[in-house]
């Protein structure tokens, strides 16, 4: 019983740090497009961003129950039952709007499959499919959550290929973390189907060639300059593309979550250090920058 009690506490704990991951992301995507960061509608996305992952750890596949041994003695429908209160109240909190379903629904797709007939169609499939699928859904969520606000179409394209970009990187650092798991579900992520090499040196690449694209798109004003939040993403993309992008750094509950905490956590620590330090004149302060709209009114 206390064994179950536990797994069930790591299950409903185990989408928090993302959760808050997803609150951050929205919250920076408000400072590129140079508004105040609309609070609710961060305090909703991040309540759908938990009930997706949520439901994905309920749901569970034969991969999961491998990569996730800590959760398989969990109460799972209690977990999908906290996942469908967490998207009600992320639905209301948005003001129900459409955006909050296209996760969820995708997110539906990506853990049980689609069937028609005797067909399956899992988008939770290799070779990075399912990378890309994670990573345009981030990408394309956020630019749904913010389009009552978005009056250039340049903006709402960088957003989306940052957001995209980052979390394409992020999901195959997990890759990393379930090789076991995977290789015995028979799931050929990228670093099984071209290497544990150069599915690294592919993901240092896409780090320095994102945050450069972001750094030029915030020069020419199309972004809103947040050095310091770029900045803090490169940092930490650097850390875990060349530290974290490895089979051999352990396996341990703690050591997962800690992974877990670094590669989610950037987003946290970039609004945290941009907060603490946004009056800092050697970084300039985002309050006193043009919107990119004001910039290309000049």
């Amino acid at each position: 019983m206390g064994n179950r009690f536990i797994s069930t506490l790591r299950l409903l704990s185990s989408s928090v740090v993302v959760a808050i991951s997803g609150w951050c992301r929205l919250y920076i995507a408000f400072l590129f497009l140079g508004r105040d960061p609309e609070l609710k509608s961060c305090t909703a996305f991040s309540m759908v961003v938990y009930s997706v992952y949520m439901f994905d750890r309920a749901a569970s596949g034969i991969e999961d129950e491998i990569n996730r041994r800590h959760l398989k003695a969990s109460m799972k429908n209690l977990g999908i039952a906290v996942s469908l209160a967490a998207f009600s109240l992320g639905v209301f909190l948005s003001g129900f709007t459409v955006a909050c379903f296209v996760p969820y629904l995708i997110g539906f797709a990506y853990s049980r499959g689609i069937h028609a007939g005797n067909l399956t169609l899992r988008l939770k499939g290799g070779r990075g499919v399912k990378n890309i699928v994670v990573a345009l859904t981030w990408g394309a969520t956020i630019v749904l959550f913010m389009m009552a606000w978005i009056e250039s179409l340049a903006t709402l394209a960088v957003i989306f290929i940052f957001f995209s970009t980052k979390s394409f990187i992020n999901t195959i650092i997990y890759d990393f973390r379930d090789i076991d798991g995977d290789l015995k579900a028979g799931i050929p992520t990228l670093p099984i189907y071209i290497g544990e090499s150069k599915t690294k040196l592919l993901l240092q690449t896409l780090n320095v060639l994102i945050h450069l694209f972001l750094l030029i798109m915030m020069v020419l004003g199309i972004a809103n300059p947040e050095y310091l939040i770029l900045l803090t993403c490169f940092i930490c993309g650097v850390v875990y593309t060349t530290f974290l992008a490895r089979r051999d750094i352990g396996s341990s509950y703690r050591t997962k979550i800690l992974r877990d905490a670094i590669v989610d956590g950037e987003f946290i620590l970039a609004v945290i250090f941009r907060e603490i330090l946004s009056s800092s004149t050697f970084l300039g302060s985002t309050q006193t920058a043009l919107s990119p709209r004001e910039v290309q009114s000049c």
